[in-house]
């Protein structure tokens, strides 16, 4: 079974761009 991608990987990724969102939205909203 090999992935192309690990899992991990794709987590920290969409952990990454989430924290990206909020600090875009803080600096936005303050």
């Amino acid at each position: 079974m090999k992935n192309k991608y690990p899992q991990s990987r794709v987590k920290l990724a969409l952990y990454l761009l989430l924290a990206l969102v909020v600090i875009a939205w803080l600096v936005s909203y303050f």
